[in-house]
């Protein structure tokens, strides 16, 4: 990993230890009222070029300190906009581990984007309505903490979460889209109790990859037997959530199925409103995983790949 000198100008926001080839600000920052407004671009010059860094920091929302990993990638110029991936870690994970399996940050110095880990409390994150804490509402201020440092291009915010990170994701696209261009999930579903608090406006670009095998996140739905997915929370089968996100984007059927591999069926509505798109990675005889990343090479092909793929071609208007 190549290490840059930072300016003095930058050391002098706080203090920074440089530890395990991450750099760590201990110096908290206080996050403004949490905001469901679409988020303007705060674009920064503060960072010299080039500059490729990995930054743990923290910032209070909602009375509670909270913490995240960013990742920045070397960019032609600090004021050139680009695209902010937001990755939601499953439970019992923080954002460096989430991290490390999908391999994110490779993808992310591939194609230029910066990536932001968060970490959910207790290392999960509380999707009940009677969650002490709103963690839709922490996912907007963090986007706007990022805009505050990075030069982000506010028409490409994506949001991709994997288990109890993309329940929390799917929630964040019926509960408050604005700002995000597109979203992913894998290994995590819609629970009903969710659908029916779906706002029914602005429809939002949706991927869903999936296992036949999960019996945390059952194909079929149920109970999930895991009650770190989210306590008392009923799973549809996942074709019926694919067809609630159908319904709510106003996309024409048929759709496209594609049979990738013996393995892997796509199933893509690509003829949606206002140029939404909601697609399926069927993963015949999957678990609960996040295939391929930085789990190395896999038979149902890199998840990775495919989120980005997704992603990259949809962006707000």
């Amino acid at each position: 990993m190549k290490h840059f000198l930072l300016p003095r100008s930058l050391l002098a926001v706080g203090a920074v230890v440089l530890v395990g080839g991450f750099l760590v600000s201990s110096q908290a920052q206080t996050a403004r009222k949490p905001s469901l407004q679409n988020i303007p671009a705060k674009r920064s010059t503060a960072l010299p070029q080039p500059y490729a860094i990995d930054v743990s920091q923290a910032f209070t929302d909602q009375g509670q300190r909270r913490t995240y990993y960013l990742h920045t990638p070397i960019a032609d110029s600090p004021t050139h906009p680009l695209p902010l991936l937001v990755a939601l870690h499953g439970s019992g994970m923080q954002g460096k581990e989430m991290a490390e399996k999908t391999a994110l940050n490779q993808l992310a110095d591939q194609v230029g984007a910066v990536v932001v880990y968060p970490d959910g409390l207790k290392q999960k994150w509380n999707v009940s309505g009677q969650a002490p804490e709103d963690n839709v509402a922490f996912v907007h201020t963090l986007i706007e903490q990022v805009q505050r440092s990075r030069s982000i291009d506010p028409q490409r915010v994506y949001v991709v979460g994997l288990s109890n990170g993309g329940i929390l994701t799917q929630k964040l696209a019926c509960e408050a889209p604005n700002g995000i261009a597109a979203i992913a999930t894998v290994a995590a579903s819609l629970p009903n109790q969710f659908a029916t608090h779906c706002q029914t406006q602005q429809p939002i670009p949706l991927l869903m990859v999936n296992g036949t095998a999960d019996t945390i996140v059952p194909w079929q739905g149920g109970t999930s037997p895991d009650v770190r997915i989210g306590r008392n929370l009923s799973i549809p089968s996942i074709p019926t959530v694919v067809n609630f996100w159908q319904r709510h984007n106003a996309c024409s059927p048929p759709p496209k199925v594609d049979q990738v591999s013996n393995v892997v069926e796509v199933t893509d509505y690509s003829s949606c409103k206002d140029g939404s798109e909601v697609m399926l990675a069927k993963l015949e005889g999957a678990g609960h995983v996040w295939a391929g990343g930085g789990y190395g090479q896999s038979a149902f092909g890199d998840t990775t790949q495919r989120v980005w793929q997704f992603l990259q071609r949809h962006s707000l208007h």
